[in-house]
């Protein structure tokens, strides 16, 4: 197959949502198949060669994130038909997304979509505050349930990657004869190092608990909550640190929060972006991870820290927890500070309890989220749904 891969995020955009795109394409190029991704054009971003990438018209919305000029997708399906495109894997309901719908039934390609977020969840947090709202109402229930709508119901099927995500399809109108759950595979590579390595290579405390939380750093991520849980922790006089491996535009916000806590900014490392490489060294160094974002319709973080072998709590809502039979390969926790500060201190006083958690939880991931299992079926749905659609 030679496939065209529609995202409406790529790096230098940092999230789960590149990572899932990135690993779906690394392992379609690994199976024989070429693959080049349409992607918008970030300002003073080369791409480092990992893959093909065709970089679109776009309209700059911060430092990494843009969003393709939709109406010049006629140049971009000349494109397509020049590189003789014959699959086309919409990754996006963004204006990328779009595009990508458009050309392949221009040129009578068949598609499969990929639902990667909770777009109507994300809405009350970054639609502008100045806008009404009665607009923002409307976007939310009655825009963006089209948009969903228009991509995924025309695709001959969409990969849902949870029970939550599949959910939310069927309630915003998605056929359910078109929906295929199917998580993003989880690599975990060889080679990682010990954990009293990683501590020398940062500079972490040998001596320290550490817990690590990896997100984008933003306001839809419960992270108010999350340092709330830290200061019932650092009130109980227990040695830890804090890492917050992410960057994002509410890292101000978040180091503001921290300060107002007597005794906790000491404790607090926020590394800023890193490349993704660099997050599963980072976890290593970990002895726990905390997890309190409820909007996910994954949660690629909390499955890779499980996949190294950290024991993880998260919060309920969302998808993050779906991969976690509490009390066996991690906990899950009512959605308040108390809960999530009594989860992570049951870790620090039964570390037999955290080890179990643990090494249950790789075997979790290498089981049931293995890129081996994971992408086997996909190739296999995705090679027979489209060749028969054409």
């Amino acid at each position: 197959m030679n496939i065209g891969i529609f995202a409406g995020f790529l790096r230098p955009h940092q999230s789960g949502v590149v990572v899932s795109v990135e690993t779906r394409a690394k392992h379609l190029q690994a199976a024989g198949h070429k693959v080049t991704i349409f992607t918008p054009k970030v300002k003073g971003y080369k791409d480092k060669g990992d893959f093909p990438v065709v970089r679109l018209p776009s309209v700059r919305i911060d430092k990494t994130k843009s969003f393709a000029k939709f109406w010049r997708w006629h140049s971009c399906c000349e494109k397509v038909k020049e590189l003789e495109i014959n699959r086309i894997l919409v990754e996006s309901c963004y204006p990328t997304g779009f595009m990508g719908v458009w050309i392949a039934h221009t040129l009578g390609i068949p598609y499969f979509g990929v639902f990667h977020t909770n777009i109507e969840y994300y809405a009350d947090y970054y639609l502008p505050r100045w806008l009404p709202g009665r607009v923002k109402s409307a976007i939310k229930n009655r825009v963006i349930p089209w948009a969903l709508r228009y991509v995924y119901n025309r695709c001959q099927k969409v990969i849902a990657p949870s029970e939550e995500a599949r959910r939310l399809l069927l309630n915003n109108g998605i056929l359910p004869e078109k929906i295929l759950v199917l998580p993003t595979p989880i690599d975990i590579p060889d080679g990682l190092p010990t954990k009293e390595r990683a501590r020398l290579d940062y500079g972490y405390p040998l001596d320290a608990k550490i817990i690590i939380c990896v997100c984008r750093i933003g306001p839809e991520k419960n992270l108010k909550m999350l340092i709330g849980a830290l200061s019932i922790i650092a009130l109980s006089k227990r040695d830890f640190v804090f890492v917050l491996v992410g960057d994002g535009d509410y890292c101000d916000e978040v180091r503001r929060l921290i300060n107002c806590v007597p005794g906790l900014m000491h404790r607090v490392s926020i590394t800023g972006f890193i490349p993704h490489k660099e997050v599963l060294r980072r976890l290593v160094a970990g002895d726990m991870f905390a997890f309190s974002s409820t909007g996910e319709i994954q949660g690629i973080a909390v499955q890779e820290a499980m996949g190294v072998g950290l024991p993880v709590v998260v919060t309920t809502g969302g998808a993050a927890s779906e991969a976690i039979i509490s009390g066996v390969n991690g906990l899950v926790v009512p959605n308040s500070a108390e809960h999530l500060a009594k989860g992570i201190l049951r870790f620090f006083d039964d570390p037999d309890f955290a080890t179990k958690c643990g090494q249950n939880a790789i075997r979790t991931i290498k089981t049931q989220y293995g890129s081996e299992v994971i992408m086997k079926r996909f190739i296999e749905e995705f090679e027979a749904v489209t060749s028969s659609a054409k």
